[in-house]
């Protein structure tokens, strides 16, 4: 597992094989054509802890933007040895 906490505060458990799920992988190739897959990425990415990471980047008017959400996976597969070979 991948654990830490985000610069933002976000403490997260990432299983590590994620990078190599070929669900996650599907989602995102997809994402790169129609960006509502990001949704499906994200949730396999976040599994169970999916809510609790939108609800850590909700904005005050209540909207959870794809690029936040983005950027707290980009900055998990930084800390992730694996993850930095791949480009989210």
């Amino acid at each position: 597992m991948l654990t830490g906490t985000t610069k933002s505060g976000f403490k997260y458990e990432i299983n590590e094989s994620i990078w190599q799920d070929m669900l996650y992988m599907e989602a995102m190739d997809e994402s790169n054509t129609n960006g509502f897959a990001f949704v499906k990425a994200a949730k396999r990415f976040f599994g169970d802890d999916y809510d609790r990471a939108c609800e850590h980047v909700k904005r005050e008017d209540g909207l959870i933007l794809a690029e936040d959400l983005g950027k707290i996976m980009n900055e998990i597969a930084e800390a992730s040895e694996e993850g930095k070979k791949l480009s989210i």
